[in-house]
Parts: C-alpha cells; structure tokens; sequence
C-alpha cells in the first residue's frame, strides 16, 4: 500500500482523486494546496507519492511544489490535470 499526498488548489479534484486512490487500497496522507504545505506533510506523514496538480495556482506552483517534493521528502511524483488543453504538458520535461 502506497503513502499517497495529493497536491492541488482545486478542491472538487483533490476529493475524486482521494476517493480513487482510496478505492484501490492505498493509504491518503493528506491533502495539500500549496508547496510549502505539501513539503511538511510529505515530510511528517512520509509520502511516498505525490499526485501533483499541474495548474496549481497556489505559492510557487506545480515545478516548485513537484522538485522540493522530490528532493527533500525523496517522494516520487505524478503530475495530474483535468485540463484538455494538452499545450501545457509540452513544458514538463
């Protein structure tokens, strides 16, 4: 079972996608809205994942909240959408 933290300022998201991750077994850690919130919980709650929302709007954004995830918390990172548009997805490397 997975340690799972979903980062995202979109509340309706960050509810189905707990609930998915839920239904497959795997434990939810907490729910976060801003890097900085995310960083502290994936370090108190040790995260071992994190389902990042790509158009976080909050703090200092997806990249920022993704590579503090991943370097400081060792978490291994997913990057999420809801959007259509898949212009945005040509920015992640």
């Amino acid at each position: 079972m997975a340690r799972i933290l979903i980062v995202s300022d979109r509340i309706q998201a960050a509810q189905g996608l707990d609930n998915i991750v839920r239904g497959f077994g795997h434990e939810v850690v907490g729910v976060a809205a801003t890097p900085e919130e995310a960083l502290v919980l994936a370090l108190n709650y040790r995260a071992t994942i994190a389902f990042v929302d790509m158009m976080l709007q909050s703090g200092e954004g997806a990249l920022a909240a993704a590579n503090a995830l991943k370097r400081s918390a060792k978490t291994s990172i997913i990057v999420t959408t809801s959007r259509a548009d898949p212009d945005p997805l040509a920015q992640v490397d």
